[in-house]
C-alpha cells in the first residue's frame, strides 16, 4: 500500500470519526436558558421559533451536500489511479 492509499484511508476515517461525533452530540438547555424562553415576549418566542425552524431547513440541505462531498471523496482513488498512468 503506497503513502497516498494510506493518508487516504486515514483522511477517510478521520472524517468518518468527525461525522459521527457530531451526529452522537445531543444539545440541551440549561434551566437558565428554558427560564429566559419562558419569560420572553410570545411574538419574540414566534420569531425565534421561525428563525430556527428556517435554520433547520438550510441544515437539512447541507446533507445532500454532504453526500455528494463524500461520493466525491469515494471516488478520488480512481481518479489518482487514473492520474497515475
Amino acid at each position: 500500500m503506497n503513502m497516498v492509499n494510506r493518508t487516504f484511508i486515514a483522511a477517510i476515517f478521520g472524517f468518518c470519526l468527525c461525522v459521527h461525533a457530531l451526529q452522537a452530540t445531543s444539545f440541551t438547555l440549561s434551566e437558565e436558558a428554558i427560564q429566559e424562553l419562558q419569560a420572553m415576549d410570545p411574538s419574540a418566542t414566534r420569531e425565534l421559533a421561525y428563525i430556527l425552524l428556517e435554520a433547520a431547513k438550510g441544515a437539512q440541505k447541507t446533507h445532500k451536500r454532504n453526500s455528494e462531498i463524500i461520493n466525491s471523496l469515494l471516488g478520488l482513488p480512481k481518479v489518482l489511479n487514473d492520474a497515475g498512468r
